[in-house]
């Protein structure tokens, strides 16, 4: 089915306002069973609900915060099926509706309310968030990250701690000495990979910063330019 823009843009922004009006605020924290069922109670019978595909979590958080996990319901969008918005060129884009997604955050214990921004926890949907939103600085931070972990979980060195206290370490359950001889390198391979890859890491963090201060020079210039086309003109 296809849909003009113009319409599109008015029943989609009467029904995001609908449901964040059911709903109070655009994400509310769900404390139990009853609150959940009063806020499902508000909401249109025909909202679709989602589960978010993971937990996320405050990119703020510090690691020796107090951290607390809490259920998080927010209007989020998704695509209708078999539906297309077509605008006055001709061309078709995907339409969306509201929904209500259900998912759990990690933030601090001492914060007033839940983060408005938030990233995946797990380090691999980290990086492969980060690289379609072409953010490279925190995808490589994640990758390293994820590297240390998988050597952590193959070798534990005595002098570092990667892991939770939940993980389990591989070593651990192998009595063949070359086995264990065998992850060790590789547990040692994957380290060294990952030190090398927080070099790079640290090489596009400034790479960045200097592309930001020329694109922002830039700016400037082109901003004086149309301000003051006469003295362009008596320059040329």
């Amino acid at each position: 089915m296809e849909i003009r823009w113009e319409d599109f843009q008015r029943q989609a922004g009467e029904a995001f306002a609908a449901v964040t009006k059911c709903l109070g605020e655009r994400q509310i924290v769900i404390h139990n069973a009853g609150h959940l069922a009063a806020a499902l109670a508000r909401l249109p019978a025909d909202t679709p609900m989602i589960i978010a595909g993971t937990t996320r979590i405050d990119p703020s958080l510090r690691q020796d915060a107090d951290r607390h996990v809490v259920t998080l319901a927010e209007v989020v969008p998704i695509a209708v099926p078999d539906t297309t918005v077509v605008d006055e060129m001709g061309d078709d884009y995907p339409a969306f509706t509201p929904a209500l997604q259900l998912g759990a955050v990690v933030m601090s214990r001492n914060a007033g309310g839940p983060p408005l921004v938030t990233v995946p926890q797990p380090a691999q949907q980290r990086a492969e968030e980060a690289l379609a939103g072409g953010e490279v600085v925190e995808a490589l931070a994640a990758q390293v990250e994820l590297l240390t972990w998988i050597a952590g979980t193959l070798s534990t060195l005595a002098e570092e701690v990667v892991l939770d206290l939940d993980d389990e370490v591989a070593l651990e359950h192998i009595e063949d000495a070359d086995i264990r001889v065998a992850l060790t390198l590789e547990a040692e391979r994957l380290r060294q990979a990952a030190h090398r890859l927080e070099a790079l890491h640290a090489q596009v963090v400034e790479y960045e910063a200097v592309a930001d201060v020329v694109e922002e020079a830039e700016g400037i210039v082109e901003l004086t330019t149309c301000a003051n086309p006469d003295d362009s003109e008596s320059a040329s």
